[in-house]
């Protein structure tokens, strides 16, 4: 009797699983890579003992549950990045766990998890969850901004073939959500609005946007903005110790602009355009100031400038020649000073802008990139490249070439008063610049499988008298990347 329990309750399972199947549609897809190679003076300081080799590896692998075209759920799943032989906290547990003997690592992490649906009746689409949010770049490089995954709400209403409207809800920080300590206030929150409004003709494009944020003094913003840059160590300034106890909240808007141009095929435009402002975050709590001085009390932080981004491109039958550029404005010192700086305010920038495959984060896969800054806020820069280009069947190349200067007074650096943002891992001024090359090939072994080599090189020149260092040395990687993609 116990047997003929088993097999009809298999039976059961097998009946719902089997209807299941045949309503929800799975598809998977993902990019699982691999990186090995060397680098050297990633920090631009020629150091004894450095560990140049390095080998890695990241899973990405995303399932979607379709049951129509209104109607579909994504998660996506990271496994990485795992160095191998290496356990970055001396444990099994967590991000980047279980590269060291035995593996098995406790390490998979959530990367996207979201719902797409159709309101029924009408053309416009939902999507929420945890997703990757990008603002309008016709560039093709990111957009400083926001170019980040992070919660979110977002509709699209499709007007007509050629106008649209998007809306989006983010919220990047909340900290005491629905843990009864203080949730009526607004102090540990922070709210993003975004409004995009596509328009499409024949041969160009043209998307204005604008956003809005709330931000608390005690949501985070302020150790998320200030707190992961390396270059703030140069500069004397400790980003650990934040310790908010409250303070006023900050408005930031941005308003934008993405133009793409396509009608003199095969030349074609693309130009960013953006001005941000962040008002006073007042900060009360525990800080160390930019003289490494620990205080007690009420700092103020606001920002504010312009970043534009344009790209020329001409493409021939064996590749395209490209020229690009940005600007962005820099700090100076008469606002630094008082607390104000010239930087465009960024939040969320985990692909930011990547003119460059290794200054910038612009490596095909995992290899090393984002060398000297994630967004360029504070720089200008000029580039030229051969992108694509391929006399062999199956394999192509780029090469690539950029100079860039910051736009940030010298003075602020003199006086003590700079601050780098999250992402800079340096911070020029208007007296200090650099050189990067890169040269990449990609071969595609199969359909689904392709062998990269990144090559890189940066030559940073910082001002003798600006900095009182004139130890520094060249950058540079030599990696062979594999990715098998689904």
């Amino acid at each position: 009797m116990q047997r003929l329990w088993t097999l009809a309750l298999a039976g059961i399972f097998a009946l719902c699983f089997s209807g299941a199947a045949q309503a929800v549609d799975a598809q998977f897809s993902g990019n699982w890579d691999f990186a090995f190679g060397w680098t050297d003076n990633l920090d631009f300081a020629d150091k004894d003992g450095e560990d140049d080799f390095m080998a890695r590896q990241r899973f990405r692998t995303q399932a979607a549950f379709v049951v129509s075209k209104d109607l579909r759920g994504v998660l996506m799943f990271e496994i990485g990045n795992l160095e191998w032989g290496r356990d970055p906290e001396g444990n099994k547990v967590g991000r980047g766990a279980g590269g060291n003997i035995d593996t098995d690592g406790v390490n998979v992490e959530t990367k996207l998890a979201y719902v797409d649906w159709v309101i029924p009746s009408t053309d416009a689409s939902v999507r929420m969850g945890l997703q990757y949010i990008v603002l309008p770049d016709a560039v093709g490089r990111g957009n400083p901004v926001l170019n980040s995954d992070v919660a979110a709400l977002a509709v699209t209403v499709p007007f007509s073939e050629q106008v649209g409207l998007t809306a989006v809800w983010a919220r990047p920080f909340d900290v005491s959500s629905g843990d009864g300590s203080d949730n009526h206030s607004l102090a540990d929150e922070m709210d993003i609005f975004a409004l995009i409004l596509p328009v499409n003709g024949e041969g160009w494009s043209f998307t204005p946007w604008a956003a809005y944020a709330r931000a608390g003094a005690s949501s985070g913003l302020l150790e998320y903005v200030l707190g992961a840059s390396a270059a703030n160590n140069a500069l004397g300034f400790d980003p650990g110790s934040f310790s908010s106890s409250g303070g006023d909240s900050a408005d930031i808007w941005w308003g934008g602009l993405a133009l793409g141009v396509t009608a003199f095929d095969p030349l074609t435009f693309g130009l960013n355009a953006i001005y941000g402002h962040l008002g006073k975050l007042e900060y009360d709590g525990e800080f160390t100031d930019n003289q490494g001085t620990v205080q007690n009390g009420s700092w103020d932080f606001r920002t504010a400038g312009w970043f534009l981004a344009a790209t020329v491109d001409y493409k021939l039958d064996w590749g395209s020649v490209g020229l690009f550029g940005w600007y962005s404005t820099g700090d100076d010192e008469d606002d630094a000073r008082d607390g104000e700086y010239g930087r465009l305010p960024a939040i969320g920038f985990d692909n930011g802008f990547a003119p460059t495959s290794m200054g910038g984060p612009g490596s095909y896969s995992i290899g090393t990139d984002t060398v000297f800054s994630a967004t360029y806020l504070g720089t200008w820069g000029i580039g030229v490249q051969l992108a694509d280009w391929s006399f062999v069947e199956d394999l192509r190349h780029t090469l690539r070439f950029a100079y860039y200067r910051g736009t940030n007074d010298h003075e602020v650096v003199e006086n003590g008063d700079a601050l780098a943002f999250s992402g800079e891992a340096v911070y020029l001024t208007d007296k200090d610049s650099a050189f990067e090359i890169n040269f990449n090939s990609l071969y595609k072994i199969y359909e689904n499988l392709n062998l990269i080599l990144e090559t890189g090189y940066i030559h940073l020149d910082l001002d003798e008298d600006v900095w009182d260092d004139d130890d520094i040395s060249a950058a540079w990687k030599a990696q062979i990347l594999l990715r098998y993609s689904f």
